[in-house]
């Protein structure tokens, strides 16, 4: 019960403000992963029969099964394909193929001013399933942080979002040909891959 008002809450809040046209993917993306906690808390154990595979996927399942594929493909023999690029510094990238496939691309993106960043895409089936980032800096007489990015990708949208290992909203909630982890993605083949990396 306290979840309903606490998600009609958030949507009276959201509304008075005028969505935008993001804010309201957005929107409709954490009030169903409100709707599926909610669902989730209020289910009481039983003894049915299993679900059907007709039964919608809760966004644990999802994220439980993107998370077994990136175990998997980190666990596989996989050949790799070093590159460098140049944007405002040097980075370098590895493509992980298995079978010629591209899995993984890892990329480490070189320090710019006080921080550096290093990202890893996860591809099963030539789709983004998932996308890691670590961003660390600070300034030159400061105390070093770390900020940590995981994005759980389905179907070419976010199904979950963690910032530090906490829930977030989703900072790209869509991917398409045109999103940079397909630009990445393609990069693979590309002479210059400079502008895959540098756009």
């Amino acid at each position: 019960m306290t979840h309903y008002f606490l998600s009609l809450m958030i949507l009276m809040l959201l509304f008075s403000c005028g969505p935008t046209d993001s804010n309201q993917k957005e929107l409709e993306l954490k009030q169903r992963q409100l709707e599926i906690r909610e669902s989730e808390l209020n289910r009481q154990p039983t003894f049915a029969a299993p679900e059907t595979p007709a039964e919608a996927e809760t966004v644990e399942d999802m994220v439980n099964g993107i998370r077994n594929e990136y175990q998997r493909i980190n666990g596989l023999n996989l050949t790799q394909v070093k590159k460098d690029f140049k944007c405002d510094v040097q980075g370098h990238v590895v493509y992980y193929l298995k079978n010629n496939k591209l899995v993984k691309v890892a990329i480490d993106w070189g320090f710019l001013g006080d921080g550096s960043s290093y990202s890893e895409y996860y591809y099963n089936n030539d789709k983004l399933i998932f996308i890691y980032e670590r961003y660390v800096g600070g300034p030159a007489n400061g105390p070093e942080t770390t900020n940590e990015f995981r994005t759980y990708v389905q179907n070419n949208k976010t199904v979950k979002s963690l910032k530090n290992q906490s829930l977030t909203s989703c900072r790209i909630c869509e991917f398409n040909s045109s999103s940079d982890a397909y630009k990445i993605f393609r990069s693979l083949n590309q002479q210059d891959i400079n502008a895959a990396f540098c756009g």
